[in-house]
């Protein structure tokens, strides 16, 4: 069982040239930048596919949205929007672990499931991800948790988003990052970063994720 990855510009359409190429050029940045940080999840390295889509084949839930944020954010910085189809299945065809693009099976037709799904109804455009593995009894469950989670992101202020950025950089994508440090990590005075931290509720939302990661991974049969 893997997990697959398919993710795409949103409204791409609408981008004009010139500024499509500069995204399909970050967003090749942020896939290697990915391929990088996290070779002992990936099975097949994430991939510019065709047109302005991307995809990737992971080991479990481990880190998945931790990838997922790192991307997005990354694009947020030029003004660009991004869907994500998540899918758990087998994988029929040969894998190449450096090229994710050609790699075929019930994980990839299930996470594209995903995201023509959120494509049809992405709740007004506060949601970017969608999960797909309709054999199991708590894909609702699981949809509903992240959409909950995408609502509360949808709504953050840029400094909100820092807060985000700050616990990647620093290593700590989870809901018991140190406070210090990452006041340290953006430069902010602890009592500002307090501040930031509960109006956002980033503590709650990483925790949500974690959450969600390590269901999918148990729903796989796989071990953390």
């Amino acid at each position: 069982m893997y997990l697959a990855m398919i993710g795409n510009i949103k409204n791409a359409k609408a981008i004009n040239q010139h500024e499509r190429q500069k995204a399909h050029s970050l967003l090749s940045n942020s896939l290697r930048y990915i391929n990088k940080k996290y070779p002992n999840r990936i099975v097949a390295q994430f991939t510019l596919t065709i047109g302005d889509e991307f995809q990737g084949l992971l080991k479990s839930g481990t880190n998945l949205f931790e990838i997922m944020d790192t991307i997005s954010l990354t694009m947020k910085t030029i003004g660009v929007d991004l869907y994500f189809g998540i899918g758990v299945g087998t994988i029929i065809t040969p894998i190449n672990p450096r090229f994710s693009a050609g790699i075929d099976g019930p994980a990839y037709w299930n996470a594209r499931t995903a995201l023509e799904e959120l494509k049809t109804n992405d709740d007004y455009g506060m949601n970017a991800v969608r999960f797909n593995y309709k054999q199991h009894p708590d894909e609702a469950l699981i949809n509903e948790t992240i959409a909950l989670g995408e609502y509360m992101k949808f709504k953050w202020t840029q400094s909100q988003l820092d807060l985000l950025a700050g616990t990647i950089e620093m290593g700590a994508y989870h809901d018991s990052f140190r406070q210090v440090d990452l006041a340290e990590t953006m430069h902010l005075q602890p009592k500002a970063l307090h501040k930031r931290v509960s109006l956002s509720g980033i503590k709650l939302y990483l925790r949500s994720r974690i959450e969600i990661e390590r269901k999918m991974t148990a729903l796989m049969g796989n071990s953390l």
